[in-house]
């Protein structure tokens, strides 16, 4: 996983990560409150060779030192010297306690630790007496400066604490978001669903607010959907820049996802780039896009198919720049029967040369064998997949049944995801790849 992927699992999953680095503040900060505090206190003395030695100092004289600091650290640390300590502060066990030699000095430091920071000062401090009373030979160990009681514990650390919680809880956020994402078979982002789909993902549909009802219908009002259409619409012409007629299918992956909406709103941005564009509502078991675009829908592409009407008789221009409409029309007891008659191939061959592009809005690809009767007589297919809401394994299955039957899977749309990319991006990055498959 690289990353990119990695920023984007995370920011999926941000609330995982949340969650997780809450939870492990909250366990640091509370082990760190029942921890007993451990006071520290710290004295300071002064080795010499020879009781007040003054004048130059010999390499001997330095070796010896060495050896002399190093052997009365031995010995403070010895079981002798510390149940003496016990002893002089009238405890069973004597604090923990800790010579140090601070390197190219002549300087011994006593550093005892214990939960009484008093008692602390008093050990690092019966420790020193000790040995310039009864170790060192008099005058060579002298006091620099003697162990007073702490301000505060120097252990446990707050601030180190937490900011430990706050760096493996984020750790741990992003691996459990990396295994959630993994085991979640929905499609939420668009790396997952071209992995999924084989094909590129031409553009993202940001959902509706929380109280727009959501039916199908044009946008028309500067929206945010509407800037995502003409970003399709873009991605779409690159894959075509010659502008030869051709038939494309959207369909869903699954029941009442979209794809009557993405067809028309793709059809309606077509036409205002100046495309001669048909807009064919092949589902004619539940006909949509003669309510986006408010042309009568009792005739259509079923009275076609039956030989009742001409097409002429049944497409309506929608507004004065909009697309042309051919509704499904009232389908019959067997839509799925008219739609496999052999009157459907040489339709679509006609339309392909009557108009600049051609939609069709089909059935699920799924549930109905409709889609997949139709998708033949196309240029390709786009799959609308709703974001969140199906499984990487339902869209490959989708994929591979309308690759057997040879109509190629040429984009995906994500509609009603969260968008994660602005509208130019997705413009550069649509007609960049269409460069390439070129």
């Amino acid at each position: 996983m690289g990353i990119a992927q990695l920023i984007e699992v995370v920011t999926r999953r941000a609330w995982i990560v949340a969650v997780v680095t809450a939870v492990a503040i909250i366990v640091a900060a509370f082990a760190t409150a029942v921890r007993t505090p451990v006071y520290e206190a710290t004295a300071t003395l002064r080795i010499q060779t020879r009781p007040g030695s003054t004048g130059a100092v010999r390499e001997d004289d330095l070796l010896y030192a060495d050896r002399l600091a190093n052997t009365y650290r031995a010995i403070l640390g010895s079981r002798p010297i510390r149940e003496r300590l016990a002893q002089r502060l009238g405890t069973d066990t004597a604090p923990e306690a800790e010579i140090t030699l601070p390197a190219d000095t002549e300087l011994l430091r006593i550093t005892a630790r214990d939960a009484d920071g008093n008692r602390a000062a008093a050990a690092a401090n019966a420790l020193g007496d000790i040995l310039v009373a009864d170790v060192a030979p008099a005058g060579t160990v002298t006091r620099v400066e003697e162990a007073e009681r702490p301000g505060g514990a120097s252990s446990p650390s707050w601030p180190l604490a937490l900011a430990l919680g706050l760096l493996l809880g984020a750790a741990g956020g992003a691996v459990a978001a990396i295994v959630a994402d993994r085991r979640d078979p929905r499609v939420r982002a668009p790396r997952q669903l071209e992995a999924a789909a084989g094909a590129h993902v031409l553009a993202e549909i940001p959902p509706l607010p929380a109280d727009d009802p959501g039916p199908v219908r044009v946008f028309n009002t500067g929206s945010v959907q509407e800037e995502a259409y003409r970003a399709l619409r873009v991605a779409l012409l690159a894959q075509d820049p010659d502008d030869q007629g051709r038939v494309l299918l959207f369909c869903a992956t699954g029941p009442g996802e979209h794809a009557a909406s993405v067809a028309a709103n793709t059809a309606a941005a077509l036409a205002k780039a100046g495309r001669e564009v048909l807009a064919v509502d092949a589902d004619l078991r539940e006909p949509r896009l003669h309510t986006a675009f408010r042309v009568g829908g009792a005739r259509g592409l079923a009275q076609v198919l039956q030989g009742t009407a001409d097409i002429a008789d049944v497409t309506r221009r929608a507004g004065r720049n909009g697309p042309m409409v051919l509704p499904a029309g009232r389908g019959g007891a067997n839509p799925g029967a008219l739609l496999g008659s052999p009157a459907l191939p040489g339709l679509m061959d006609r339309l392909a040369v009557d108009y600049d592009i051609v939609i069709v809005s089909g059935p699920p690809v799924t549930g109905v064998a409709d889609s997949q009767v139709i998708a033949p007589c196309t240029d390709g297919v786009v799959l609308v997949v709703p974001g969140g809401g199906v499984s990487s394994t339902a869209v490959a299955d989708a994929s591979r049944r309308l690759s057997l039957l040879g109509a190629p899977v040429t984009g995906v749309v994500l509609c009603g995801g969260r968008a994660r990319r602005g509208a130019r991006e997705i413009v550069r990055s649509a007609a960049a790849r269409a460069q390439v498959d070129r």
